[in-house]
């Protein structure tokens, strides 16, 4: 599963969300979450994902961005020889 879908996923079951119609473009301010319940799913992700965002977050702004946060912070695939 990717990660669009994996955060998909999650809104739907702890946000209770109708993800069928989030792409990467969604505004996070239209996903129909008050800021408080923003920052608790961003939470949610960080454990997810295990990572953190960053306390200034005016770079996220769509579903896309988070996506690419998260992809930004995961470790490259090692390669074997």
């Amino acid at each position: 599963m990717d990660t669009l879908e994996r955060i998909k996923k999650l809104a739907a079951t702890k946000l209770r969300l109708d993800t069928s119609q989030f792409t990467e473009h969604t505004a996070l301010d239209d996903i129909g979450v008050d800021s408080l319940g923003l920052i608790e799913f961003l939470f949610v992700l960080e454990d997810e994902f295990h990572v953190r965002f960053p306390q200034e977050r005016d770079a996220l702004r769509t579903v896309g961005d988070l996506v690419a946060y998260v992809q930004s912070q995961q470790p490259a695939p090692t390669r074997t020889p």
